[in-house]
């Protein structure tokens, strides 16, 4: 009968913790979601994502982020917002702006070394998300010790939108040669 009572207990226990629709700041696995073109949530710490608007920079805080990485080029309609909307509601904006083929192992170290110093989630955006795409492939082939194929295969199968064989390709070109220095 002990056993039974217990087991109830347990169960009851178990009901009444699932049951919880409160989530408690902090103890998300993945970062909440943001209204943005083709985002994703790319690891427990990072999301990516296209165009991002002051209109959505004013609610991250309040969803768990603390930084923005703008891989944008400072000329492309609404950066100067964004980094405006970003000082304003107190996030961290960083920009490695990048085009699809001229991104570089430096570019991924800057954005690894913000992902690791982040108090909390991070958005790495840009336009549509295809350079989100090639540079978390490099990012995570450094921060992983992955070989060039498989940070290939993240570019290509992980990131936020389809990206063309050529920025593929740069990935692995590119961890290659750091892997061979």
């Amino acid at each position: 009968m002990r056993y039974f009572s217990c087991l109830a207990f347990f169960i009851a226990l178990i009901n009444l913790s699932c049951s919880s629709s409160q989530i408690i700041p902090g103890t998300n696995l993945m970062p909440q979601p943001l209204p943005i073109p083709y985002f994703k949530p790319l690891s427990a710490k990072v999301s990516g994502g296209g165009v991002v608007t002051p209109k959505v920079i004013k609610e991250m805080k309040s969803l768990g982020y603390t930084t923005i990485i703008n891989l944008q080029h400072p000329a492309e309609d609404g950066v100067r917002e964004e980094v405006e909307a970003a000082k304003k509601e107190g996030i961290e904006y960083y920009s490695i702006p990048m085009g699809g083929l001229d991104f570089t192992i430096n570019d991924a170290l800057a954005a690894n070394q913000i992902i690791a110093e982040s108090a909390g989630d991070v958005l790495l955006h840009c336009k549509s998300g295809g350079r989100v795409s090639a540079l978390w492939g490099l990012c995570q082939g450094l921060s992983q010790n992955l070989s060039p194929d498989d940070a290939a295969n993240v570019a290509r199968t992980q990131g936020c939108h389809e990206i063309p064989e050529s920025m593929i390709q740069r990935v692995w070109v590119l961890l290659d040669d750091h892997l061979n220095d």
